[in-house]
């Protein structure tokens, strides 16, 4: 090869010191051309290598602070202060002695694209650094700028593989522990992203294909810390592809790895991968030491490298390194003694030489480091304080008349003795410093703008307004004039939302809100709510009164009002929503407020009583018609139950399609969050054609509950062809209802007095085998078979399916006997309840007459320890919608039941029976595949399997539970 990369610089030396002379030249310069003076010793010169590498800790990007551009000339290229190219050769070579026997510091470098041939043929120096004697770890080619926010690096590696195509055979090989030592399979856990559990990885391992089906996504929710495509014999992704792969999945860096291409070759590559990680190489350096090891090319890497840097044990450790810093600087105002922060000094000084020793070891102790962080961790809460726009800057407890007032709400310590529920955030991860949340604000009786403060230092724990403060909020409430309040009717409703950014420790920034009273109100009632990725974590409510002499005071009256999940310290495993909807009762009139991204939009709902009405009163009458000796598709109660839904749902759906516009059509995953008792029927939208009043139930409707998608049977067993009556508003389809098609996390409007820090946590844990199953049924629940001796076989039948699900079935004929075995901490509870009431107070009937009063279902009836729990509850209208809705899901959530499936409308025994058998049947299924499913994504699932089987009461089951509940997978 020609020694022309820089004019005949180093030209003389031989093919070996002319690639070490180039990579010298190219570390020395990638911070600044003049940082290190010119020299002819080579131990001067390593020392100032070993300074640009950091002791292995940063990749350089080769002559970087050349900042080459279009108008650089080749005087500026060739122009170096370091013209003795003999004597950096000899510097790299005495660097790379000292740490020969260290991998982790062994010398790596990237180098940019410059696409400019005029001054150096790029090709050409990726040839010269690749050179053996050089002895790279890795060589990658470095993005001009970093990606997006990328997701965090975690030891053990998350591998995903995406569950579809020519991807869904790789899990098999990754996950089989045939041929692999049991520290790999202790230091990588894989499984699917993408589908029904996770969406979030470290390490995405994908095929080209796999990549196309991730950019024709209209909306992407994997993420990947560090993307690997197996290409093959292909080229894999053309170049202008690159870059924005990384965006799309917020990833550090992407590997076009070849050479794989049978389950034997990606088994020893993977372990070997992981061999490498282990020993505390980045990413890049891991992939390209994996290859080499195995006599391959190394894979071409594309990455940010400062990003790519930070894809390692030792960074992990750095990370919360910092977060124990801060935890312990707070904690110094209250006590002395703590120790040094460490565990990255420690990681520094190990040799990290065995996968078992090092990579396991590490593993354990930054698990031990993160619980320790956690229980120092001082708790946060939603705090605001208010200032009364009189020309003072000191906190009031009231709104004033006639002005903009400014309301400062955000996450903090208190000052004040606190009683309700701390901000859910124990060990809410930190790891890239700050996350940014959202705070949403609606009021009665007020107008609501944002305030665009510029003011990082005004938090919600200020004190005061500065006068800087002051001049600015009253230069921008003097040009905005207050919304007209309404002429008749209640207090209108006002929604806003603004960013906020919530430190590892201390208080978050403040999210500023202007407030103007409306004329005549004399109380606001409002609510602050905490939204991280369209999934709302906590809310609080508040109330002021509007006077005209502000009472002075410091920070305003919060009560925690509902704690969605007992705990969220997982939210970045978690996965992504489309939109939260929060159904509120505030002001006196029901309405919606949505928060997708970051856009907040209202939705009045008092048009739409009638409609939900209407509904539940289908889904009642159904239960009472229904014949249970004809099927699904041979009587009139079905027809016109379907029709009643879609055409209710219909107006529902046009109601948010007028408010929210075409957007609702991408809200695959919702979160549903009621702060009233009143009941939004989300699961019957209906997204189709609006029916006609002559529609019937679609012909193909068989063929697009098994398939799940509008479809008819074509040719042959397995083919499916596009429904012809998809369009048709003769025809109604089940599967245009949301909730036989989308995932709804339906949450409760209650929640302990403070967060349950002994609960499971959904992505930490998934829902385990099911050892134990309590099972308890009234007596009524059999009555539909004429006889004693039937009725007493139908029970047996039910039991017998029951234990196909579980270990062991416990039988409780009375309430007693089920407290006894509820001691056992069973996993599954199963109860064909009868409500009731008795002596004016509600009650749940198991057996013959065996009551208990629903202020009785505490911890002692539903056995929870902290361990996932299921609870379904078949009984009459367990979740009925009343001037109470969803009353017993309510109290057993309370009691510690993580999930819960009940109906909303009357349900009999002849379909109770029957839907609990298939629920069983299925779930059984699903605990017993490899691939995990989430409980949100289950229950589209449970409703079309059980509906094509003729199971009309399953239109009236809905589910209350954190949607990220893993069912199998284990």
């Amino acid at each position: 090869m020609q020694k022309n990369i820089i004019g005949n610089w180093g030209s003389d030396l031989s093919d070996g010191d002319y690639a070490c002379a180039l990579a010298a030249l190219g570390v020395l310069e990638s911070r600044g051309t003049e940082q290190h003076p010119a020299s002819l010793d080579s131990h001067a010169i390593a020392a100032a290598l070993a300074a640009e590498f950091e002791d292995g800790e940063r990749t350089p990007v080769w002559r970087a602070a050349q900042n080459v551009g279009p108008h650089t000339s080749l005087a500026d290229w060739q122009a170096t202060r370091h013209t003795a190219a003999a004597a950096l050769a000899a510097g790299w070579r005495c660097h790379a002695a000292r740490c020969a026997d260290a991998p982790r510091r062994q010398p790596r470098l990237a180098m940019r694209h410059l696409g400019r041939p005029d001054l150096v043929d790029d090709d050409a120096l990726y040839a010269w650094l690749r050179h053996p004697d050089v002895g790279l770890t890795a060589l990658i080619e470095a993005l001009p700028f970093p990606p997006r926010p990328r997701v965090a690096w975690h030891w053990p590696l998350r591998v995903g593989v995406l569950p579809e195509g020519d991807d869904e055979p790789l899990l098999a090989t990754l996950q089989d522990p045939q041929g692999k030592p049991d520290w790999a399979l202790r230091l990588a856990r894989c499984h699917e992203v993408g589908g029904a559990a996770h969406d979030h990885c470290d390490l995405l391992i994908v095929t080209p294909r796999g990549l196309d089906t991730l950019r024709s996504r209209p909306r992407c929710r994997v993420r990947a810390g560090f993307v690997v495509c197996l290409a093959g014999t292909r080229a894999g992704p053309p170049r202008p592809d690159r870059r924005p792969l990384l965006d799309l999945l917020h990833a550090a860096g992407l590997a076009i790895q070849r050479g794989i291409q049978e389950p034997a070759q990606l088994n020893d590559w993977f372990v070997s991968l992981i061999y490498q990680a282990s020993h505390d190489l980045p990413i890049h350096a891991a992939l390209s030491q994996a290859s080499l090891s195995r006599g391959q090319r190394p894979p071409f890497v594309l990455g940010s490298t400062d990003a790519l840097d930070g894809c390692r044990i030792l960074a992990i450790a750095s990370q919360q390194d910092r977060l124990e810093e801060a935890l312990q600087a707070r904690s110094a105002r209250h006590f002395a003694g703590a120790g040094e922060a460490g565990m990255a000094r420690a990681f520094r000084a190990r040799g990290f030489m065995s996968e078992t020793h090092d990579g396991v070891r590490a593993a354990e102790d930054l698990a031990q480091q993160r619980d320790d962080n956690a229980a120092a961790r001082e708790p946060r809460w939603i705090q605001a304080r208010l200032r009364a726009g009189q020309g003072t800057g000191a906190p009031a407890q009231a709104l004033a008349p006639g002005r903009w007032n400014l309301l400062a709400a955000g996450i903090g310590p208190s000052l004040l003795p606190r009683d309700d529920a701390p901000f859910p955030e124990s060990r809410l991860s930190f790891d890239h410093g700050d996350v940014a949340l959202t705070v949403q604000l609606e009021m009665s009786g007020v107008s609501l703008a944002p305030y665009p403060q510029r003011r990082t230092d005004l938090t919600a724990s200020s004190t005061a307004l500065g006068g800087a403060q002051l001049a600015e909020f009253a230069a921008w409430s003097s040009g905005r004039a207050a919304t007209a309040p309404p002429d008749d009717g209640p207090a209108q409703i006002a929604l806003v939302s603004m960013p906020i950014t919530l430190p590892p420790v201390g208080d978050s920034t403040a999210a500023c809100f202007g407030i103007f009273p409306q004329p005549g109100v004399e109380r606001c009632e409002g609510r602050l709510s905490i939204i991280h990725n369209n999934r709302v974590l906590q809310s609080s409510r508040l109330s002021l009164d509007v006077a005209s002499n502000a009472t002075a005071g410091g920070a305003l009256p919060l009560r925690t009002e509902g704690l969605i999940h007992p705990r969220d310290d997982d939210l970045d495993e978690r996965q992504a929503y489309d939109v939260a909807i929060q159904v509120s009762d505030l002001g006196g009139h029901l309405h919606l407020s949505i928060q997708r991204d970051d856009a907040t939009t209202p939705v009045d709902l008092d048009s739409l009583e009638e409609p939900i009405t209407l509904i539940t009163k289908a889904l009642k009458e159904a239960a009472i018609l229904w014949d249970f000796s004809q099927g699904l598709l041979d009587q009139a109660a079905f027809g016109d139950t379907l029709y009643a839904l879609a055409a209710n749902g219909s107006l529902l759906a046009q109601h948010l399609r007028q408010k929210c516009g075409d957007g609702i059509d991408d809200w695959e995953r919702i979160q549903l969050v009621p702060t009233t008792n009143k009941f939004l029927p989300l699961e019957y939208v209906y997204d189709g054609p609006p029916p006609s009043t002559d529609a019937a139930p679609c012909p193909n409707l068989l063929a697009a509950l098994e398939h799940g998608s509008c479809c008819h049977p074509g040719a042959g067993s397995n083919a499916c062809a596009p429904c012809p009556q998809r369009d048709d508003k003769s025809t109604v389809c089940p599967l245009r209802f949301w909730g036989f098609s989308r995932m709804i996390e339906r949450c409760g409007t209650q929640s302990p007095p403070i967060a349950d820090q002994a609960a499971s946590v959904p992505s930490k844990q998934a829902y385990r085998h099911v050892d134990r199953l309590l099972f308890g049924a009234s007596a009524r629940s059999f009555a539909y078979k004429p006889t004693a001796a039937e009725q007493a076989a139908e029970r047996a039948s039910l039991l017998a399916d029951l234990g196909t699900l579980a270990t062991t079935v416990l039988d409780a004929p009375d309430w007693k006997t089920w407290r006894q075995h509820a001691a056992s901490k069973p996993e599954l509870l199963v109860l064909l309840a009868h409500t009731d009431i008795y002596r004016n107070a509600p009650i749940l009937e198991i057996g013959d007459l065996q009551r208990l009063g629903r202020q009785e279902i505490i911890r002692d009836i539903s056995g929870a320890d902290g361990q996932p729990q299921l609870l379904l509850l078949l009984g009459c209208s367990a979740a009925g919608v009343s001037e109470d809705f969803q009353p017993y899901p309510e109290r057993f959530r309370d009691a510690g039941v993580s999930i819960v499936l009940a109906p909303i409308a009357p349900i009999r025994g002849g379909d109770a029976v029957p839907i609990a058998r298939s629920i069983a049947t299925l779930l059984a299924r699903r605990l017993a595949s490899p691939n995990p499913t989430a409980f949100g994504e289950l229950l589209p699932l449970i409703r079309r399997q059980l509906l094509r089987e003729g199971h009309l009461g399953i239109l009236s089951i809905v589910g209350f539970g954190d949607g990220d509940w893993l069912l199998g997978g284990q």
